[in-house]
């Protein structure tokens, strides 16, 4: 059996790619320096890839987005003019505005997901609340919930209303009104959310995969022939590290390079109802057919146990914060008894820390213990990257 290197947006971090959450906010809050640049230059040079400007932390910043203005030769048109058309998507402007303190993907997916429990509280709780008391309950509105309205229902259809602005009864506003008001929001949420992926999307694509890498890691350059589980939407390890090494590549997650990026919330959330199936994770999967082959590699055919002729399978963790929302997927391959060894690569004891306690929490303390005082999962350091390109 092959190896398995499982690769989240640290991966691409290591490697000087600006792909945090708040490199794309940094991004479109930026967009007029490129878009202005862009129009005015005539010819712009048609590189495969180039280097740019980023800070010291390798964070997307203004001059960034001139210098990918000098490369207006590069880029397709319409994927342009599609984010200048979608500068105001309601979850864009919901991000920049609360701005978030967090640094990694995962904190957009948590977001996503306060919202919608702000949703399903406002017609779960409060509206059947204020409908006992029969008043106007924008008085009432918790901030919160308020601020989430605010930002989306300028987009949705006909027929929505924000229904804190008159009075509520139980004969004034039906259970079926309710139903349609929180469809109709729920619709605009959905629809805004797809057109935010696709602007993520040519962000990536255009931009992120078009900068020059120049750095790689020894440790991941000495790994065995590997099937690489990658969370991430970019194709990095095959830019820098080649495909002689890469057995199969399951992109979990999607792929910037094709319409299936999956971005969402976790699959155990809302067990209770389906209104919210558009925005889990697993939905999303299915939805766009990026699969489950990486279970293929972790276990046994269906027709036979393991058994001692088996060869067991090292595991490597690059990158990946290990947090609760992709728990399914890291619970395969941490329950496996097919994987022997699980190394988990981290960058700051900072880092190394909070790996520990989100295994803690998707585990339990015990397990943790026992599995790494008998060094099957065991944490290394990452070394500093190699500048240069591998040779």
């Amino acid at each position: 059996m092959t190896d398995l290197f499982v690769v989240g947006n640290g991966f691409d971090l290591y490697h000087g790619l600006p792909t945090r959450y708040i490199d794309f906010l940094s991004f479109i809050g930026n967009w007029n320096i490129f878009w202005e640049n862009y129009k005015n230059i005539e010819s712009g040079e048609e590189e495969l890839q180039f280097s740019v400007r980023l800070s010291e932390y390798n964070e997307l910043i203004p001059e960034t987005m001139m210098d990918f203005a000098v490369h207006s030769g590069h880029y397709k048109y319409e994927n342009l003019e599609f984010i200048n058309a979608h500068i105001d998507n309601s979850w864009i402007q919901y991000f920049l505005k609360r701005q978030l303190g967090g640094t990694n993907w995962i904190d957009f997916e948590s977001e996503i997901y306060n919202v919608l429990r702000l949703v399903e509280k406002y017609y779960s709780e409060f509206i059947p609340e204020m409908r006992k008391r029969k008043d106007i309950p924008i008085k009432y509105i918790p901030r919160d919930m308020s601020f989430v309205i605010s930002i989306f229902e300028n987009k949705c259809p006909d027929g929505y209303e924000d229904l804190t602005r008159r009075t509520l009864d139980e004969h004034s506003l039906t259970a079926e009104e309710i139903k349609k008001n929180k469809r109709l929001l729920l619709e605009t949420m959905k629809s805004e959310l797809d057109n935010l992926i696709r602007c993520l999307r040519y962000y990536l694509f255009e931009f992120v995969t078009s900068i020059k890498i120049e750095k790689y890691s020894e440790q991941i350059k000495e790994l065995s022939i590997v099937n690489l589980l990658n969370f991430n939407y970019t194709y990095t390890y095959a830019t820098v590290y080649g495909k002689t090494k890469l057995n199969q590549h399951h992109r979990i997650h999607g792929d910037c390079l094709e319409e299936d990026m999956v971005l969402g919330i976790p699959d155990e959330a809302f067990p209770d109802t389906l209104d919210y199936i558009y925005f889990q994770k697993y939905f999303q999967r299915i939805q766009k057919r990026t699969g489950n082959v990486y279970k293929t590699w972790i276990s046994a055919p269906d027709f036979r146990v393991r058994t001692l002729d088996d060869v067991p399978i090292n595991v490597y963790i690059m990158g990946h914060s290990l947090a609760d929302s992709d728990q399914g997927i890291l619970k395969d391959i941490f329950l496996n008894d097919f994987v022997q060894k699980i190394t988990i690569y981290y960058h700051s004891q900072l880092a190394y820390e909070q790996q520990v306690i989100n295994l803690i929490s998707m585990f339990g303390k015990d397990y943790v213990i026992e599995q790494t005082g008998k060094e099957r999962i065991i944490f290394e350091k990452l070394e500093e990257p190699v500048s240069g390109m591998i040779r």
